[in-house]
């Protein structure tokens, strides 16, 4: 059960953060005459909802779960996704000590896994 919660919270997170990015291109925000006027793509809508289904899920682990156990595993395991769709998704830089960065992060959530 827990590695399907992780699985799906780690898929919204990042995709409603790719989404966001790519549909926040278009978006946005104004006040004319006391009216707000948003516009917004509907890959940043998809984006949003994506992310609320990533709280909902968390706010659900955390019901059941340690945070002082789940927050730094899903963080890092969030972070480097984020990295990697960065760039194969977004086309973004990718340096070397992004890269390393990352299998220190690795390195830690397997450390935090070893049981006593």
């Amino acid at each position: 059960m827990i590695y399907l919660l992780i699985s799906l919270y780690l898929f919204f997170t990042v995709s409603g953060l790719v989404l966001l990015k790519i549909g926040g291109q278009t978006f946005s925000f104004l006040i004319e005459d006391g009216k707000i006027h948003i516009i917004m793509s509907w890959k940043f809508m998809l984006g949003f909802a994506s992310y609320v289904c990533s709280f909902i899920i968390w706010t659900f682990m955390l019901q059941k779960f340690n945070l002082t156990y789940m927050y730094p595993i899903l963080v890092g395991l969030a972070y480097v996704l984020v990295l990697f769709a960065g760039f194969f998704i977004l086309q973004e830089k990718l340096t070397i000590f992004n890269v390393i960065g990352s299998l220190i992060i690795l390195i830690g959530i397997v450390l935090m896994n070893i049981k006593k």
